[in-house]
């Protein structure tokens, strides 16, 4: 697994390298950041933002929580899968996944082969705090911080053999995405892991 240093603080001036049109993917487990991060980050590349649920909710007309409703977790991973293979053909975009998009074998490919990932990743006391306070978020509905535990025994392995992992925690969003700039010089090339 990658780590990325510090980043220089807010307000100090860091050439980043350009990098290629590619797709940016921001993976990590729910509160780590990923929706805040990808338009502060695009705006940064030069990129358009795209967060994936909210394209999923964009395209069908039905929120997140719906499709956990009337569908489960399966019928949405399914949606999921469509819209992030679209996404993932597009250039110039930085694409917030939803957590569990990547523990799909096919999806995990796919990225691997068009675009650069990056694992935004924080403590789980600090997910935990961030989850209880934002949306309704349907696989954490009972006892959060167990099933943010779960999640993470499942996921973090997956996200650590795709992607470049980018502290969060404790760091302001301008400083993730700032950090996130940096990751990206160090990325493999699409298809190159």
């Amino acid at each position: 697994m990658t780590q990325v240093a510090p980043f220089p603080p807010v307000g100090a001036v860091a050439a980043t390298p350009p990098i290629p049109p590619a797709p940016v993917f921001l993976c990590g487990l729910p509160g780590s950041g990923k929706s805040t991060v990808a338009p502060l980050l695009a705006a940064r590349l030069g990129y358009r933002a795209v967060d994936s649920d909210q394209e999923l909710e964009r395209r069908s007309g039905r929120s997140v929580v719906g499709w956990f409703a009337a569908e489960g977790e399966a019928g949405f991973r399914g949606a999921e899968r469509r819209v992030v293979a679209d996404l993932s053909r597009r250039q110039r975009v930085v694409v917030a996944l939803g957590g569990g998009a990547l523990e799909d074998p096919a999806t995990r490919g796919r990225l691997r082969r068009r675009g650069r990932c990056l694992w935004l990743d924080a403590p789980l006391p600090e997910l935990v705090r961030r989850c209880a306070g934002g949306p309704r978020r349907p696989l954490l509905d009972r006892d959060p911080a167990a099933r943010l535990a779960e999640l993470a025994a499942r996921r973090l392995p997956v996200f650590a053999a795709l992607a470049l992992r980018v502290e969060t925690g404790g760091r302001l969003p301008a400083e993730v995405a700032a950090a996130c700039a940096r990751a990206l010089t160090l990325a493999p090339a699409p298809g190159a892991r």
